[in-house]
């Protein structure tokens, strides 16, 4: 049976001739008919001089017909037309036929015309909308009954009709009376004796009059085409040809630029490739694909990308399927090709990962937590599989606990240090080894923040500090894993001071301390014992010789005799050990006892502690504040005095309560955490993953394209800068209540780690001192080390100026007078405290003795450079002399282009034009320098500070283009995929959009988003270029195009950043609600951010506080407890924000899972419960 057409118009498969949907070459009869067909060339569009006036000679179809079947062979083996078959008919049939119809529709055309002339109303419509689309004498050029025709190009053979059909669906029109009818025509060609027939579509005039039924069926676009199209058995015809060799002797070659294509070029290779004619359904295609692939795994089993090639196929199916258990049907049938794959690629991890993914929607989770463990056992030191099984372990309920969590980390901790050990003997790359050891401080660092973040603070700082003593600290000697771990268990359990603590020195400089002692402590009794041999001459010495038998009689009666005694000794040490026991029993019973007695007068019972609850949420609130207080002050890990930590030995009662107890940590609770850091790389990580753990105020470390920067953006709890500074100046509200931002500080902001208590900083100071050793080249560390005295110094004394920086760095400059990089950061504080005198006159010191100091010290120079220019330049709008300090920073820029020596700037000094010149030129040849000496610009900062001066230097003197041009020429230096991974040219970056921002009146919006584009599209992640894309948009009155560029991010990578982007630029705006709401579920149900806790605690903050709708936030509260179980914040959250929602009951049963699943409560609530009482009874 013949189906119904798709699109209204016939398409004929003989291979004599080829109908095309525009038709390329035509010809006419008659001169006459030529003439009155050509009338539509008088369109006013075709008076630009785009197409030449037409051949008046009649063979000129005769003269290209040749070069029209060249066409017709190219369209057909570019495109694939989507048709539906007709039967074919005779030619001169046709023509009868079509011309009947011409006929008909002519009587029909005049009558609707009369009827438009009844309407003046809608004839001036009609008329201005045909004047818009380009008319003329009231038919429409598109649309007219006569014949259409291409001409003559001087330059191209053929023009495709740019302008379209105004009436066609694919050109946008959907009015219902604007009906596409094409009907078919076949001419002849006469030329030289050969008649050759040629077939093409014509368009009959759509006036807008009443269509009939017969017409209105074939509307492509009706419902009853629809619903075909929709069915898996409608069969659609491909014309499918091989890429071969055109029949012409001359191929056709298409004008570059001319064509483009409707399809891909791999859907384009795979359609050559089948080369055939076919009529395909839906089901005809997964049939041939499964056929296709089938035979390909079993001719080529061992091809990975094969599998999962197949796999991906099956995902297709599933998002085409419309019912459930189609869909489940492609599940199961993708799993089986999945564990069929692993039998032949059991070591393949993007397989495994494949796999857990599928089967996370189907098993159950204890089914799924074997296969996770089986995907370790094959491949057990794969990164990929830990993390995932990891998160796995976290965001399940049911299975989740914090020792259980724990051990899984510990366990990927222990193989991945045993497998660098083993390729560290064998003797691998050091880029390999650089590798290995920052995924194993990426481990360590996770399981850090997670005792972090589950309550058990003293251990994540006890970790911390462990693994630095262990790795930076070690004495210098050569021994194994096991000997260095049983010298380093003496370090920890005699309770010497630790890194970040008073009086710390390090594990190394102990030992030294402890082997001089011990050597002093023998001297002096060895020098005593000698002493009195020689004043005591004879008398007993203490020392015996037994008499020694043949027979052994002597050697019996000592052991008898030992034994009595050691019989006599133990007995009497049993009847102490009992009698003490016996007081210490009574002394806690009576302890007990008064315990019973308090409680009791509150009504409550030790025997029945179930069912006691509490029940009023205001005890709840007590309980929450006191707790909060307890968390920020206990944090560092406590010494048990006497404490002798081995597995045979047993903590006596005496040396500490309970208390001290759970807040000591002993070395097995860090022995199986600890490996070593061989690279200098890796331990200079750990120093940044302890600076930034402490969260100080300190820049972006990394790069934002490195796991480590997206695993702390995954899981923060809390915004902090510079993300809560970047989100609050992107953010431009309408409403005058979420101006500059300040509801994100309310909802989700938080105090910075060392802010929160006193402690905190002087733990900070004093470990960034005592590992200043190891970072004295970095700038960004000694300007946190003074930054944080800073803020340490006026909380203490209440005092502000600057005062601390100042004393610490004279005290530290007295041992290194050449450390440059200090007296640096040292201006800079000075600069920040508001005293620039005092900074300008170190900054003039330091450079005027940078060329006696040792050429490495000179290397740190142009960073020193830098921070004096950025300090002039945020000087200038509020000085009085402009115009001196404009010279002053242009004397600067000369001196480092130009490599000149340093002398303190005059006023009377003025910077000439050759002074510039040479400066540009050696700003050009020490960038150019990294090239040609093949550096690595990549990892240098005096390169980042090169380019920075020289683009400021072209900025004040050339323009903007100038400067422009620099950043460009310095991004030539590096390829894009090294850009990618590189934290210095992410800085210059957002020091190039940072300058087109500060001069955006010299450049265009569109020219600005643009490079704002380019520069995400390398750093997606980097929170000061969203922010500079945000307030880029703003500016508009359509702020469409942000959100499609949100909404375009997030679907081809969702992260925690781009979400807190996409709603902070939502709230305040009127009629965003729903699509807030659309983002926050979007948010916690994709994999990536499902466990963000900083999206959960947002979203409850947004229901409860600015929605003020109490149920969705009880919902979404009870979701967030159950995705992210770990967080003590989050469940805290309940006891603080919502304790006017949530009963008294639920709240006692909240606390009592934290507990279950293990997380640290410092505070009973029965101690609140007595606190209440003593208030009652006082009042």
């Amino acid at each position: 049976m013949a189906q119904q057409p798709l699109f209204p118009f016939q398409v004929s498969t003989s291979s004599a001739s080829s109908s095309q949907l525009f038709p390329t070459l035509i010809e006419t009869v008659s001169e006459a008919s030529r003439e009155e067909r050509l009338d539509w060339l008088s369109n006013p569009s075709f008076a630009e001089g785009l197409v030449p006036e037409p051949s008046p000679n009649p063979d000129w179809y005769a003269q290209h017909f040749e070069i029209e079947e060249e066409v017709n062979a190219s369209l057909r083996t570019t495109d694939t037309i989507l048709a539906s078959t007709y039967d074919e008919e005779e030619s001169n049939e046709d023509l009868d036929h079509e011309n009947k119809i011409y006929a008909d529709k002519e009587k029909s055309g005049e009558k609707r015309k009369r009827s438009k002339e009844e309407g003046h109303k809608y004839e001036s419509k009609k008329e201005r909308k045909k004047k818009k689309l380009g008319v003329r004498d009231g038919r429409s050029i598109m649309s007219h009954r006569k014949l259409k025709r291409w001409v003559e190009l001087e330059s191209k053979d053929f023009q495709f009709d740019v302008r379209g059909d105004r009436e066609n669906l694919v050109y946008g029109s959907l009015y219902r009376k604007h009906v596409p009818l094409f009907y078919r025509h076949q001419i002849r060609i006469y030329s030289n004796n050969q008649v050759k027939p040629f077939r093409f579509l014509e368009s009959v005039e759509g006036d807008g009059g009443v269509v009939d039924e017969k017409s209105r069926e074939c509307r492509y676009w009706s419902a009853k085409f629809a619903s075909l199209e929709r069915r898996k058995d409608f069969c659609k015809l491909k014309i499918l040809v091989h890429a071969q060799k055109s029949r012409s002797k001359r191929p056709f070659q298409s004008p570059e630029n001319d064509f483009i294509s409707l399809e891909e070029l791999d859907v384009q290779e795979e359609l050559r490739a089948i080369g055939t004619l076919q009529e395909e359904s839906w089901d005809g295609y997964v049939t041939r694909k499964t056929r296709e692939f089938n035979e390909l795994t079993r001719e080529r089993p061992h091809d990975e990308s094969l599998w999962i090639a197949f796999v991906n196929f099956q995902d297709e199916l599933i998002k085409a399927a419309t019912k459930k258990a189609a869909a489940q049907q492609a599940v199961e049938k993708k799993i089986a090709i999945l564990e069929k794959a692993l039998e032949i690629h059991p070591s393949s991890e993007d397989l495994w990962l494949l796999l857990l993914e599928t089967c996370r929607s189907k098993d159950l989770a204890s089914t799924l937590l074997n296969k996770w463990e089986d995907a370790i056992r094959c491949i057990p030191q794969s990164y990929r599989l830990w993390r995932g099984y990891i998160k796995f372990k976290l965001g399940d309920f049911s299975l989740f606990t914090v020792q259980s969590v724990r051990k899984s980390y510990v366990q990927a901790i222990q193989i991945y240090s045993a497998a660098h050990s083993l390729k560290a003997k064998d003797g691998i790359e050091d880029a390999r080894r650089v590798e290995i050891e920052r995924n194993l401080l990426l481990f360590f660092m996770d399981l850090c923040r997670f005792e972090w973040q589950t309550g058990h603070h003293e251990l994540a700082v006890g970790l911390l500090q462990a693994l630095i003593e262990y790795n930076l600290f070690a004495p210098p000697l050569e021994m194994s894993e096991k000997s260095k771990k049983r010298l380093f268990r003496d370090f920890w359990d005699i309770g010497a001071a630790r890194v970040g603590e008073n009086g710390a020195t390090g594990w190394a400089a102990w030992l030294q301390k402890e082997e001089e002692w011990i050597k002093k402590a023998f001297a002096k009794d060895e020098a005593e014992a000698s002493k009195g041999d020689e004043s005591e001459t004879g008398g007993w010495t203490g020392w015996y010789t037994p008499l020694v038998n043949k027979d052994g009689e002597g050697d019996e009666k000592k052991h008898a005799i030992d034994d009595e005694i050691f019989q006599d000794n133990t007995g009497t040490e049993a009847q102490q050990t009992d009698g003490d026991e016996d007081a210490e029993d009574r002394v806690s019973e009576a302890n007990e006892e008064d315990e019973i007695i308090l409680l009791e007068r509150l009504g409550l019972n030790l025997k029945a502690e179930d069912d006691v609850e509490v029940k009023d949420s205001t005890t709840w609130k007590h309980w929450f504040e006191k707790e909060k207080i307890r968390d920020s002050e206990q944090w560092l890990p406590v010494r048990l005095k006497n404490l002798k930590a081995t597995h045979s030995e047993e903590i006596s009662p005496g040396i500490g309560s309970e208390e001290e107890l759970e807040r000591a940590v002993l070395f097995d609770d860090i022995n199986e955490c600890l490996f070593s850091l061989t690279t200098m790389d890796a331990q200079l990580d750990l120093i940044f993953h302890f600076t930034d753990f402490c969260s100080g105020p300190y820049p972006q470390w990394c790069c934002s394209n490195c796991s480590k920067w997206m695993e702390k953006i995954e899981g923060l709890e809390e915004l902090y800068e510079p993300f809560l500074g970047e989100l609050r100046r992107s953010c431009t509200f309408h409403e005058p209540d979420f101006q500059n931002g300040g509801y994100l500080e309310e909802l989700v902001g938080g105090a910075e780690w060392i802010h929160e208590c006193q402690g905190r900083s002087d733990f900070l100071v004093n470990a960034l001192l005592l590992l200043r050793p190891f970072f004295c080249h970095s700038i960004w560390l000694e300007e946190k080390l003074l930054n944080v005295e800073d803020s340490r110094y006026n909380i203490a004394n209440e005092s502000k100026g600057g005062f601390g920086p100042r004393i610490l760095a004279k005290r530290l400059l007295k041992g290194d007078r050449q450390a440059i990089v200090l007296l640096g950061a040292y201006a800079c504080a000075e600069a920040s405290a508001g005293n620039l005198d005092l900074a300008r006159k170190v900054f003039d010191t330091t450079l005027a003795s940078l060329a006696s100091l040792p050429m490495d010290r000179q290397s740190y120079g142009p960073l020193v450079y830098e921070r004096y220019v950025e300090m002039e330049l945020q000087s200038m709008p509020k000085a009085a002399q402009k115009e001196a300090i404009f010279q002053k920073v242009l004397y600067i820029l000369s001196c480092l282009g130009s490599s000149c020596s340093y002398t303190p700037f005059r006023g009377d000094r003025a910077v000439t034009a050759i002074d510039l010149l040479k400066a540009r030129r050696g700003f050009k040849e020490q960038i150019q320098s990294f090239r040609k000496e093949r550096k690595q610009p990549e990892s240098s900062d005096s390169f980042k500070s090169l380019v920075v001066c020289a683009s400021i230097l072209e900025l004040l003197t050339d323009g903007l283009d100038a400067a422009v041009s620099v950043f460009k020429e310095s991004f030539s230096l590096c390829l894009p995929g090294k850009q990618q991974q590189s934290m210095q040219f992410e800085f210059l970056n957002v020091k190039y959009i940072n300058m087109l921002e500060e001069n955006k009146g010299s450049v265009r919006p569109a020219a600005l988003r643009h490079t704002i584009l380019q520069s995400l599209s390398q750093y997606p992640n980097n929170p000061h270029l969203l922010a500079a894309y945000v307030r880029c948009n703003s500016q508009n009155a359509c702020r469409n195009g942000l959100r499609r560029f949100f909404d375009d991010a997030l679907q081809r990578n969702p992260t925690t950043l781009l979400y807190l982007f996409a709603i902070s630029i939502e709230i305040g705006r009127q009629g965003s609600s729903p699509r807030i709401h659309s983002l926050f579920e979007k948010a916690v149900q994709s994999n990536a951010t499902q466990q963000s806790v900083i999206l959960w605690r947002f979203y409850i903050a947004y229901e409860l506080q600015l929605r003020n709708d109490v149920d969705a936030a009880r919902r979404v509260y009870f979701r967030a407890i159950h995705a992210c179980p770990w967080s003590k914040l989050l469940w805290m959250d309940g006891f603080s924000k919502m304790s006017t929602v949530l009963s008294a009951k639920e709240l006692t049963e909240f606390q009592d899972i934290m507990r279950e699943k293990e997380l640290r409560i410092r505070t009973d609530v029965y101690e609140i419960l007595l606190e209440e009482e003593a208030e009652g009874h006082s009042l």
